[in-house]
């Protein structure tokens, strides 16, 4: 053994003062042998060199920087050192919370070693982010919106996909009313892997995803889905087998699919080489540099400057974007002529010289004149619909709007006089005696006049305005066929219409309400609504912001005296309108899942989901979010 090692080393009350030790050593109470680093928080054998190889680490260094000198602890306590752990969580929580929002995981290691040169103690890399979003952010986040449903009615979301690794998976979105923030909510609620595509499948795991959170499968009000067979058909589908196990149980099929498809069925009947001369227009220009910039060229020259705005491309997946589409080429129209006109003598081409053809063909201007305002119509509508707030009584007046403007401009005055509004929605619109002569029909003033100015045959002219005339029949046809529902929707949500309700006259009785959303009896309902018209509330809001008013209110001894019915209502509101949220999802979880990250399993997707929807809900950012203290206790080697 070496010569030192003969000898008891002890604790030199001179090193205090030594330049290279005194401002971290400190001497460990009941231990002469040892030393104590303030920064560290360890403990050293009371020898020179071990000291001073101790000040030479990258760790003790780190610690000792400027940006952290400050959390250096005397002696004993314990209060400090507590207060350096915490500061760093909390600035781990917010990188990870960023890293969950913004950027790829793979991110934080370049990061973490950026941060921890310029701030010190920070040491986050892929691993611990991952286990951070995981374990400590998204259950924080699940566990709040658990909390915030409790045992409020709710609805769910419901659609299937195939994502990039070619995993089945279902998402669910709810619809509830927040207690924290006293309005309609909808947000993400989960993802689950399907082992099976099929009825018993689905929902079988929508009800074990359910148990998972918490959520009573007997406060679901209703499900909104996209009208797929498996589930919505009468026999044996995810809807039949769910109200198997809550019979109250609402379907609603959503309303932005089913227009999109209406608008889709009608187009069968214009002529094809429309939908082929709006694919291939953009097509011609969307994989070209060299198409785009002589197509600019002429663009240029015509309107004197400015440049051309992109095409639009015609995909089955964007509801209703055959408007936009035909919008954008409306605009460019002249441009458009004259750059095939030049490319077809230009180029050995026939794709060329067929657009040259149909853009000169004026029949094809006039049918898109035509179907411009009749999709914008469909399509401002379609846009309500996917709405994360706003009136619910509203959207489906717009709705009903569109089916009775449409219906006003073929059919004969004469029906228009003999029905109601009711009588007009259950027309037999396969009845040819109902409408107009294609001649005498409304078709628009600005395809009218396009009409009338067109040097066309006079037998062409009549066929375009025949096959006009027939599309806006299909159109009804396919709305009463596909939107029955929501017009018993608009019934509904009528009888609740804060102006009739406030009404002292033709106020629809206790009889006509929805039984099915209201839990009391029938005496109590019947006293709650005979008294609410005279509480003096006003008639001048939202369906929905006046409903959660009456739930509030209290009479002189501090009773909700209208809660009964309120809640009634609340039910009812709670039932979603359209499935657009859940979409709003997918294509979150295309955008997280890509090609450079399609090995992305499904806890991580989930709980970045988690992560981003609790965010939105609580109107926060990465930026803004301040992590509570209770996320602090979850941070710990066990979230590994």
């Amino acid at each position: 053994m070496p010569k030192w090692g003969k000898y008891k080393k002890c604790y030199r009350n001179e090193w205090e003062t030594d330049p290279e030790l005194k401002t971290w050593i400190a001497a460990v109470t009941g231990d002469d042998s040892k030393a104590r680093c303030k920064y560290c928080n360890t403990e050293i054998r009371a020898q020179l060199n071990d000291l001073k190889e101790h000040g030479a680490t990258k760790k003790h260094k780190s610690r000792c920087a400027p940006s952290v000198k400050s959390f250096a602890v005397p002696v004993g306590s314990g209060v400090g050192q507590n207060t350096v752990k915490d500061d760093q969580k909390r600035r781990e929580l917010r990188i990870a919370t960023y890293v969950a929002c913004h950027t790829s995981i793979n991110a934080v290691q370049d990061l973490s070693d950026i941060l921890q040169e310029e701030m010190g103690a920070f040491k986050m890399h892929r691993t611990k982010c991952t286990a951070v979003i995981t374990s400590v952010l998204a259950p924080h986040f699940r566990e709040e919106l658990k909390a915030d449903i409790g045992e409020s009615p709710y609805s769910l979301y419901l659609d299937e996909t195939t994502d990039i690794s070619v995993n089945k998976l279902l998402c669910i979105c709810v619809k509830y009313r927040s207690q924290k923030h006293n309005r309609f909510v909808s947000t993400y609620l989960g993802l689950v892997n399907l082992l099976t595509a099929d009825a018993q499948g689905i929902s079988d795991a929508i009800v074990s995803f359910l148990s998972e959170c918490g959520l009573d499968i007997k406060n679901m009000v209703g499900i909104a889905t996209d009208g797929a067979s498996v589930m919505v058909r009468k026999n044996h589908s995810v809807f039949t087998l769910l109200k198997q196990k809550q019979p109250s149980l609402q379907l609603i099929r959503c309303v932005c699919h089913s227009l999109d498809i209406v608008a889709h069925k009608a187009m069968q009947l214009l002529p094809s080489n429309l939908d082929y001369m709006i694919r291939e227009t953009y097509n011609w220009f969307a994989h070209s540099a060299k198409r785009q910039s002589d197509y600019s060229s002429v663009y240029k020259t015509i309107n004197d400057g400015g440049c051309p705005l992109k095409f639009i491309s015609p995909s089955s997946t964007h509801w209703l974007v055959i408007s936009d589409c035909i919008e954008r080429i409306l605009e460019q129209e002249d441009a458009l002529k004259l750059h095939f006109s030049l490319v077809s003598s230009a180029e050995h081409c026939y794709a060329a010289r067929l657009l040259n053809e149909m853009y000169s063909d004026k029949s094809n201007s006039l049918y898109m004149h035509f179907l411009r305002p009749v999709l914008m119509e469909i399509k401002t509508v379609n846009k309500y619909f996917q709405l994360e707030t706003g009136d619910t009584l509203g959207v489906f007046r717009d709705l009903d709007r569109l089916y009775m403007s449409t219906l006003r401009r073929i059919v004969k005055p004469s029906v228009l006089r003999m029905n109601n509004d009711s009588r007009l929605r259950e027309l037999d619109l396969k009845s040819s005696s109902l409408y107009l002569s294609h001649q005498d029909a409304d078709l628009g003033s600005s395809f009218q006049q396009q009409l009338d100015a067109s040097t066309l045959a006079p037998e062409l002219k009549d066929r375009i305005s025949a096959r006009c005339f027939d599309f806006l029949k299909e159109v009804l046809v396919q709305y009463q066929m596909r939107l029955p529902a929501s017009m018993e929707m608009l019934r509904k949500l009528e009888l609740f219409c804060p102006t009739l309700v406030m009404s002292k006259i033709d106020r629809p009785g206790v009889k006509d309400l929805p039984a099915e959303f209201f839990s009391c009896s029938v005496d109590i309902l019947e006293s709650q609504w005979r008294n609410i018209a005279l509480a003096g509330f006003s008639s001048n809001r939202a369906i929905d912001a006046f409903w959660l008013e009456v739930e509030a209110f209290q009479d002189a001894g501090g009773n909700q005296c209208f809660k009964d019915l309120a809640l009634g209502v609340i039910r009812l509101l709670t039932l979603p309108i359209s499935n657009a949220h859940v979409e709003r999802a997918f294509s979150q979880v295309t955008l997280l899942k890509d090609d450079t990250r399609n090995r992305m399993g499904l806890r991580l997707l989930s709980s970045l989901m988690d992560v981003r929807s609790g965010l939105s809900r609580n109107g926060l950012t990465s930026a803004t979010f301040k992590p509570p203290r209770q996320l602090l206790a979850r941070f710990d080697s066990s979230m590994y």
